[in-house]
């Protein structure tokens, strides 16, 4: 996959999600909840691999001397320390991401007995 393919997939994903933000603003029933929050908790799930892999590439990288850090950024002519504090960060992320599953698949799972109270017509008027 090239970078630009990757780059993109990773841009329809935060569009999807902004979509997905406007389109969560009123769900119709408990059951959609449940749904939505199952599907961000295997989204949450797959993020620690992504974060690995673009790790373990910085690091390759570095220890084969085919990155450097230009002049006028934070770790300017020491790739090896940016590499080092990326790589930090995206261990932190992995487990921020661990933790995000968790608490969605708990949140998914108190909303399973929960169904829409049956009335003869909503108050919006649907019935």
């Amino acid at each position: 996959m090239s970078r630009q393919e990757a780059a993109g997939l990773a841009d329809q994903a935060a569009e999807a999600i902004r979509q997905l933000n406007y389109d969560v603003a009123a769900p119709r029933y408990p059951a959609d909840v449940y749904a939505v929050l199952g599907s961000l908790a295997v989204l949450s799930e797959r993020l620690p691999q992504a974060l690995r892999q673009l790790g373990r590439f910085l690091g390759d990288e570095v220890e084969h001397g085919r990155v450097t850090a230009v002049e006028g950024q934070p770790f300017a002519g020491d790739p090896v320390a940016a590499v080092a504090s990326a790589t930090q960060w995206l261990w932190r992320a992995s487990h921020a991401a661990v933790s995000l599953r968790d608490a969605l698949a708990s949140a998914q799972q108190a909303t399973a007995g929960l169904a829409r109270v049956a009335h003869d017509e909503d108050e919006d008027g649907t019935p």
